[in-house]
C-alpha cells in the first residue's frame, strides 16, 4: 500500500509478530521500543473482542521488560469506538505522560490505521507554553485533545507552540497497523508544577486506502500508565 512521500522519509516502529495477542516464535526486532512499536497479528481471520486486552497486557509486559516503566495501570478509554478516516497531529492531555494502545479491528469502513509519530525536544521556553495551556484548562484530562497548529474557530481545545509548526521534528517515525494490530506509542506530557522540558510526541492517525476506499476506522484504546 503506497505511502505519501513525506511519510516514506521517516523511520518505522519497531514491528512484533503474536499470534491469537501472544508474541510469536519469531527473532525479536534489536530496535528500541521507547518511541513505540506495533504488534502485528498474524491470525486476522475474523475479530476477537478479547485481542486488544490481550495486546495491551503484552506491551504493558514489554515496556515493563525493557525498563520503560516499573508498575503500571491499565485504563481503558474506547471500546470499539468509530473514529473518521483522518485525524490532525495532536497529544492527548497535558498532567503526564503514558503509552496508548490503540486496536484497529476489522470492519467494513477501513481495516487498516497509520500512525505518524513526530518528536520535538521542547526547549524551556516551549515548555512553560504548555504549562500555560495548563493553567488555562486545556489539556487537563486525559482525552483533551491538545492539536499541533492553529486553533480553529469555535473549536475549544488548546494548541501547541506556534514554533513546533514551523519546524521539522527531532525525529519521525510511521507505521501502519492493519486488521487486529495494535499501535502502541508514547503519548500525553507532564505540563504540571513538577515537569519539566521533555520529549513531546505529537501523533497523527489515517485510514490506508484500500483501492478506492478511504472510510472510518474502528477502534479499541486503552492507556498504559507508568506508576513510578
Amino acid at each position: 500500500m503506497p505511502v505519501s512521500s513525506s511519510l516514506l522519509e521517516a523511520g518505522s516502529l519497531p514491528v512484533f509478530d503474536t499470534v491469537d495477542g501472544r508474541l510469536a516464535p519469531a527473532p525479536v526486532p534489536d530496535m528500541s521500543i521507547t518511541s513505540g512499536f506495533v504488534l502485528r497479528e498474524l491470525v486476522v481471520k475474523e475479530y476477537d473482542p478479547s485481542l486488544h486486552d490481550t495486546h495491551t497486557a503484552l506491551a504493558a509486559s514489554l515496556l515493563q521488560a525493557t525498563g520503560q516503566v516499573d508498575m503500571v495501570h491499565i485504563e481503558p478509554e474506547y471500546r470499539e469506538a468509530s473514529f473518521g478516516p483522518y485525524l490532525e497531529g495532536h497529544m492527548d492531555g497535558l498532567t503526564g505522560r503514558y503509552y496508548e494502545s490503540h486496536t484497529t479491528h476489522p470492519s467494513d469502513q477501513g481495516d487498516h490505521s497509520e500512525l505518524q509519530l513526530s518528536l520535538y525536544d521542547l526547549t524551556p521556553a516551549e515548555h512553560a507554553e504548555l504549562v500555560y495551556l495548563l493553567s488555562c484548562g486545556y489539556g487537563a484530562e486525559s482525552l483533551a485533545l491538545v492539536y499541533l497548529g492553529p486553533l480553529r474557530h469555535g473549536v475549544s481545545v488548546g494548541t501547541l507552540s506556534a514554533g513546533l509548526k514551523g519546524r521539522k521534528p527531532d525525529s519521525q517515525w510511521t507505521n501502519v497497523a492493519g486488521p487486529n494490530s495494535t499501535l502502541v506509542f508514547p503519548n500525553g506530557y507532564d505540563a504540571t508544577i513538577v515537569g519539566a522540558p521533555a520529549d513531546l510526541y505529537v501523533h497523527r492517525f489515517r485510514t490506508v486506502p484500500d483501492g478506492d476506499h478511504d472510510g472510518d476506522r474502528t477502534l479499541s484504546l486503552s492507556r498504559i500508565e507508568p506508576i513510578n
